[in-house]
């Protein structure tokens, strides 16, 4: 299908390229159909969900920017609702643009990584959890739970360092989360109301729960889980 556009091009900027190679093949889609309808369309993304979702949430700016320097200087991207732009043209050169997004970039917000490599396989093995125990999409509630992905690496990275005196590695990190996710039925209101805020504000409730074997309908007391047991979860030992 055509997709009737007034805009002949827009600068790629390298931030864009920096968080698309951060994404899996089926999320790289999502994301540059996003920004290419945003950018030629002036259509802001609607159903981005997961990282797909996260990563244009971190561009935003920068697409932004973009569109509105264009929408001021030649009218709305939106051919139905200005079909000949302000001057009555068929829009700016892409010169023109391309001389006026230099000077964006230059304000532009310097390239970084999401998250760095095991952020996103966390939020990666989560996504897949949610989807197969839900059977739906996760809807990833962006800095939200980036935050508490963050805080959730914090928190397995102290207990890995207390308990073997050396920093956690990116697979110790993913194997302590992944059976927290293979034991999580076990703290029924977690799982009952799943989302990666509440694994990250419940995470010692959880671990007790699964040390335990119960699934949280008993009243029992949350007392800080130690570096010994958090090991012995990990290990399949308890």
């Amino acid at each position: 299908m055509v997709k009737l556009t007034k805009r002949k091009g827009f600068n790629f900027f390298r931030s864009y390229y920096d968080v698309y190679n951060e994404l899996n093949n089926r999320d790289k889609v999502k994301f540059i159909d996003a920004l290419l309808d945003r950018q030629f369309l002036g259509e802001k993304p609607k159903n981005l969900k997961g990282m797909a979702l996260f990563a244009y949430i971190s561009q935003t700016n920068s697409i932004d920017s973009q569109v509105k320097g264009y929408e001021d200087k030649v009218g709305s991207l939106n051919p139905l609702a200005d079909p000949l732009g302000k001057g009555g043209g068929e829009g700016g050169s892409l010169q023109e643009e391309e001389e006026e997004e230099e000077e964006e970039e230059e304000e532009a917000i310097p390239p970084k990584k999401i998250g760095g490599e095991i952020h996103k396989i966390l939020i990666d093995d989560f996504c897949n959890y949610y989807l197969q125990v839900k059977e739906i999409e996760y809807s990833f509630s962006g800095a939200k739970d980036g935050a508490a992905a963050k805080a959730i690496i914090t928190k397995i990275k102290k207990q890995w360092k207390s308990k073997n005196g050396t920093e956690a590695k990116t697979e110790n990190i993913k194997t302590s989360f992944d059976w927290i996710l293979k034991n999580l039925y076990k703290s029924e209101w977690v799982f009952n109301n799943l989302s990666l805020a509440n694994v990250n504000g419940k995470f010692n409730e959880i671990i007790q729960h699964i040390k335990n074997g119960n699934n949280g309908n008993k009243k029992t007391s949350t007392p800080r889980i130690t570096a010994d047991q958090l090991q012995a979860v990990i290990e399949g030992r308890e």
